[in-house]
């Protein structure tokens, strides 16, 4: 951290004096303080007193009602936001007026914390009162619909005052606010829509960044405001799962703020949330981390929620990100660590697979692309109701190293130890893994087979022609949903035990679940580099093993093959 104490000392001790040293809390105010950087409450107060003068509530517990920002909204968001001035003064026809410290602003809250009213709102600010002429701002997120939700409310808002009622131009045909008075607007904007286009912004609204996946849209609005004297690029968001992202590379950059990491004295850093050590079960975490608890909505919500959570590790996940503000490890986490450690050694004698020869077999068979991870799996019943699993994984053996820094996992290592696999050349030789399946067939009862149709029927039809029975697998709700439920429960009741291949824990920790409205699911992945090839030959396995439960799986006769 590099900046003048002597000089910073100066200034705190005239900072001191006019009452405002309180405000300096971090590095970076430090270092903005050595810089020459003042606070000015009355320009803090002016944002205050706009919402609380011109912005009504339009749903929620208080429709109708003035929007009177709750304490930290005033003290921990607009009053440090716009209350901090740079040292470099803003001439205006021969006039100078002070200039906001802030150019940024990386905001991270739980969700019902009342961020899409208090966005909303400041985006009317910007609009009418910010004393921009020709002032641009854009309302952005990662698709029209979640864009649209800060336009809403701010539109609402809007109607229901009479002052921006008669001043304000709302056309929510095309999501946009005109201002005549100094001829400003607000567009809304959409990574699924937008093309790339020269932006002009006086202020940004970036919501739910965590969602962002692709940085066209967020590179754009990032330097869109460059021609303008003060412009502000606010991002607030939920926490998210897919720590390759922009969301997490902006989180990421607040928390070092916030941790005296950095000290970018042009960054606003505020995050409301729980850590991943902290018991998430307990009230006092979520008080902590949620701010509007108690005001906005009721500890009672919270505890149902957490209570339904406890029996899931999907809802577990959904609550630790939205509640509390945790980075997960997928989108809807499908297995929990410890439930999926319990299954497996050392907590139980690791099962030996050769102790399975002559017993009755399932398999799954997920050959993806010639160039990655393909998998196989075997599934053998236990009288008891539960069921023993065996991964076999194959991969090139030529840009495993590739694949390595690539993905972010040892293959090197894992084929090394005989964990996986490794065929030689650039693509995978299919003939080598169903010759896998055909000398195996000499050591176990194998019932059926199940591949996916889209990528495996060529050697779907070479394997019926070694007697195996074919069982087509398609990747979608409808045969995949069942087996998905059935293998999370198994695991939930401890009755899938493994072998503890690295692997497939892997690959387990990647698995999430793509779920509609009615609880359907399949096997998804945040992004490509999370493989989850093993988890999807287990449950084509399972699928074939729960063919003769048909109040469970429809299945249906499509020719020899049988297709589910």
């Amino acid at each position: 951290m590099a900046y003048d104490l002597v000089q910073f000392d100066r200034n705190y001790q005239r900072a001191k004096r006019a009452g405002w040293h309180g405000r300096i809390e971090t590095e970076a105010d430090k270092r903005a303080v050595a810089e020459g950087c003042t606070f000015c409450a009355e320009a803090g107060q002016r944002v205050v007193d706009f919402m609380s003068k011109f912005c009504r509530h339009s749903k929620g517990r208080f429709p109708g009602e003035m929007f009177v920002p709750l304490e930290w909204q005033r003290e921990r968001l607009i009053m440090p936001l716009y209350g901090w001035m740079s040292a470099k003064p803003l001439e205006r026809g021969g006039v100078m007026r002070l200039r906001r410290r802030f150019r940024r602003a990386s905001i991270w809250i739980p969700k019902k914390n009342g961020k899409s009213t208090i966005v909303s709102a400041l985006g009317l600010y910007h609009l009418t009162m910010d004393g921009e002429a020709g002032a641009h701002v854009f309302s952005a997120a990662s698709d029209r619909a979640q864009a649209g939700l800060v336009f809403d409310e701010a539109a609402n808002m809007a109607e229901k005052d009479r002052y921006l009622s008669s001043h304000i131009q709302i056309i929510r045909s095309q999501k946009r606010l005109y201002y005549p008075t100094t001829s400003s607007y607000w567009r809304v904007l959409s990574s699924d829509a937008f093309r790339g286009e020269g932006l002009d912004a006086s202020a940004v609204l970036f919501d739910e960044l965590h969602a962002q996946k692709f940085r066209l849209l967020w590179d754009t609005l990032y330097y869109a405001g460059t021609a303008r004297a003060q412009p502000l690029h606010i991002s607030i968001s939920t926490a998210g799962s897919n720590r390759e992202s922009i969301g997490f590379e902006q989180y990421s950059m607040a928390k070092a703020i916030l941790e005296g990491k950095s000290d970018d004295p042009t960054v606003f850093a505020l995050i409301y949330g729980a850590s991943e050590t902290d018991d998430w079960t307990q009230p006092e975490t979520w008080r902590a981390a949620n701010p509007s608890l108690g005001a906005i909505f009721d500890e009672d919500d919270m505890a149902a929620e957490c209570e339904q959570a406890r029996k899931s590790p999907a809802d577990e996940s959904i609550f630790k990100r939205y509640r509390l503000n945790i980075w997960t490890t997928s989108d809807v986490k499908a297995i929990n660590e410890v439930d999926w450690n319990a299954c497996g050694p050392p907590a139980i004698a690791k099962p030996r697979l050769e102790d399975y020869a002559g017993r009755e077999c399932y398999t799954g068979m997920d050959l993806a692309t010639t160039t990655d991870i393909a998998a196989l799996y075997y599934l053998f019943p236990e009288a008891d109701g539960s069921f023993t699993g065996f991964p076999f994984f194959f991969v090139p053996q030529v840009g495993a190293e590739e694949r390595e820094r690539r993905d972010i996992a040892p293959y090197t290592r894992w084929i090394r130890d005989g964990h996986m696999v490794g065929i030689p050349g650039r693509v995978i030789q299919f003939p080598i893994i169903r010759q896998r399946l055909i000398d195996d067939a000499n050591k176990y009862r194998f019932k059926r087979c199940g591949y996916d149709p889209w990528n495996a029927s060529e050697s779907a039809i070479e394997l019926q022609g070694h007697g195996f029975e074919m069982v087509a697998v398609r990747q979608g709700y409808g045969s995949m949903s069942e087996p998905s439920k059935r293998f999370e429960r198994a695991i939930l009741e401890g009755k899938w035990r493994h072998d503890g291949n690295p692997v497939m824990d892997w690959m387990v920790g990647n698995l999430m679940w793509m779920q509609d409205r009615k609880d359907n699911r399949y096997p998804a992945k945040e992004v490509d580099t999370q493989k989850i090839d093993g988890c999807v030959a287990a449950i084509m396995a399972l699928a074939c093993f729960m063919v003769d439960e048909p109040t469970q799986v429809s299945v249906y006769e499509a020719g020899d093959l049988l297709v589910i």
